[in-house]
């Protein structure tokens, strides 16, 4: 079948599933199926968009042989409804021509910063060290932090976005550009030493460092919510399968069923609801029947 016939049918049914989920963060990023790696050493790589929210996988492209993400995001997009949505793509996607599409389709950008973009990275920094000396008067922002402790770890994460920031000398070239925001995460592991890591994004976004925030924190859901699963419930790095389209169709077959367990409001976790579709006729039927409603 042809991945892009199998991938018009679920995006069709997956977009009637989130119909009404009104404000989505759409975090964007890229997975390789290491299985399928052929004798030249190459693997399929897919680029996936995932809808927080729901917890379901909205599309998926293959990213060309000889390609790399940036090259297969604004292909992924294309496939989406953005508007009303907030969009995060780590460092690689911070690209000026991947901002404007968002924007163009309505939705709003939060993208990962790092020194792939040096001139507006030192720019960014530079604008949160001039308004921390002036202890931010007269600059539009907002402040959000959280704190966690368990299992012998103690994690801090300081959240603070500037709103409309002077000083970028680049911003003209990031379309709507509003917002900077700087994460600081402080992290203790028992009485190991303190770790201190701050990263930095670019949104079109005004929203407040709550929201903010917790979309740059949850835009690693897609690990746990769907890549992790995608290896442990249906072993797809363990697949072998390359011939042809078969890599990529199975992927889509994977992502769709794992969206169908989730789907499904029964008892259960998700391993115990797949082995009962292995077993039970009429459970499958249930769930095959999701798709039509």
């Amino acid at each position: 079948m042809d991945p892009a016939a199998f991938q018009d049918s679920f995006t069709a049914w997956i977009n009637a599933a989130c119909n009404a989920l009104g404000f989505c963060h759409i975090p964007i990023d890229g997975k390789s199926v290491r299985g399928a790696r052929g004798p030249d050493g190459t693997c399929l790589h897919l680029v996936s968009a995932w809808a927080v929210g729901c917890r379901l996988s909205l599309a998926q492209v293959a990213v060309p042989d000889g390609g790399n993400e940036i090259t297969a995001i604004p292909r992924l997009l294309r496939l989406l409804d953005l508007r009303g949505a907030l969009v995060s793509i780590d460092a690689i996607g911070c690209q000026k021509e991947i901002a404007a599409q968002i924007r163009d389709g309505g939705g709003d950008y939060l993208l990962a910063l790092k020194e792939n973009q040096p001139t507006l990275y030192a720019d960014v920094e530079s604008c949160f060290e001039r308004a921390w000396a002036a202890d931010y008067r007269g600059v539009r922002h907002d402040l959000f932090a959280t704190t966690e402790r368990g299992h012998g770890r103690y994690e801090e994460r300081a959240y603070t976005v500037l709103y409309e920031p002077a000083g970028l000398s680049t911003r003209a070239d990031w379309r709507d550009l509003r917002s900077v925001v700087r994460v600081i995460r402080t992290r203790q592991e028992g009485e190991g030493e303190e770790s201190i890591e701050t990263a930095y994004y670019v949104s079109s976004s005004t929203a407040t460092a709550a929201v903010l925030g917790e979309a740059a924190r949850a835009h690693w859901g897609i690990e746990n919510g769907q890549h992790w699963c995608l290896d442990v419930l249906f072993g797809e790095d363990r697949c072998r399968a390359r011939a042809g389209h078969a890599a990529e169709n199975l992927a889509w077959l994977r992502k769709m069923m794992l969206s169908l367990l989730r789907q499904d409001g029964g008892k259960g976790t998700a391993p115990t609801k797949q082995l009962r579709a292995a077993a039970d006729d009429d459970y499958r039927r249930h769930l095959l029947n999701l798709l039509c409603k």
